[in-house]
């Protein structure tokens, strides 16, 4: 076995077991370093974990899926940018309040981002209100490629509230408050890269079955909801 392989090896253990110790750090250091900064740390490693196994472009979807493989059961799962059936079927059957924090536009003002992640809590019945935080820098982009879809779905602008902040933030999330489902968005290569469109994501991760974990989550967009601004 080659050296390189070797250590590809050593490094994926070592995030897998990162990733298990996800709701430890968080409330053993949540209340002492800044949840966000224990975010940041974890998402960047775990960029590092995956940008190690990427070795060619054609390779790139093969990697993301092994690393996926590796950490099934931990109640984290990693999320390719074209697997969004998976994302509106998570929206489809959540039963309560969206939101999304500081996440990238670039797919989602695409027509079909926007009918996976978007479209179908507007639809679904069952949805309380959709409340999106973004930073100041992309309200064009929203004001003219996001809100003429949300005008043409029925419903759609009493749906959603939008709010803006000026902080630069590393993470973005999507949170699906009554299943507790959290979609992580890493601001960093290669989880997310910059193209004509905006910035798109290449992968999220799903989270789930980590309670604790979710309502970080969930303080952090509290705390940007009361500093923002409409």
């Amino acid at each position: 076995m080659r050296f390189a392989d070797i250590e590809k090896r050593a490094i994926v253990i070592i995030g897998v077991i990162l990733a298990l110790l996800i709701p430890i750090s968080v409330k053993v250091f949540g209340s002492i370093i800044p949840v966000e900064l224990i975010l940041a740390m974890i998402l960047i490693y775990l960029a590092y974990i995956v940008g190690s196994l990427i070795n060619t472009e054609e390779s790139i979807i093969q990697d993301i899926e092994e690393l996926g493989k590796r950490i099934t059961g931990t109640g984290v799962e990693i999320i390719g940018s074209n697997q969004l059936h998976h994302i509106k079927e998570s929206v489809e059957r959540n039963k309560g309040e969206i939101w999304f924090f500081n996440v990238p536009l670039g797919r989602i003002r695409t027509q079909e981002g926007f009918d996976a992640m978007v479209k179908p809590g507007i639809e679904n019945t069952y949805t309380k209100g959709i409340t999106f935080i973004l930073n100041r820098s992309v309200r064009g982009i929203w004001e003219e490629q996001v809100q003429p879809k949300i005008d043409n779905v029925k419903g759609g602008n009493e749906t959603i509230t939008v709010k803006w902040m000026n902080e630069e933030r590393k993470i973005g999330f999507m949170l699906l408050r009554a299943s507790e489902e959290a979609y992580l968005i890493a601001w960093d290569e290669p989880f997310i890269v910059e193209t004509l469109k905006g910035h798109q994501t290449m992968t999220m991760f799903h989270i789930t079955r980590n309670h604790e974990f979710f309502a970080k989550l969930e303080e952090i967009f509290e705390k940007y909801l009361l500093s923002s601004e409409f």
